[in-house]
């Protein structure tokens, strides 16, 4: 789950509602906070595809968590 703790288009309190139903039925959520672009500090969707590659080469949530969580909204790497 990546989200920013100021978005207001989905605020973090919905989600974390969301995980803990994964959670109950049997799955595993990792919640990384990081920064959104836009006005509601939405748009993570870069950050988003990014940590999914990360994942999909076999890196830890650990390393993924240490390069995208707590960056600001911009932090992307070159195109």
């Amino acid at each position: 789950m990546i989200t920013d703790p100021k978005d207001t288009a989905v605020p973090p309190a919905s989600q974390s509602a969301f995980t803990k139903a994964v959670e109950a039925a049997g799955g595993r959520v990792t919640t990384m906070f990081t920064g959104g672009r836009g006005a509601q500090h939405h748009a993570v969707t870069e950050k988003a595809m990014f940590s999914a590659a990360m994942c999909i080469a076999g890196a830890p949530d650990a390393a993924i968590l240490k390069r995208y969580g707590g960056t600001g909204p911009d932090d992307l790497p070159p195109p």
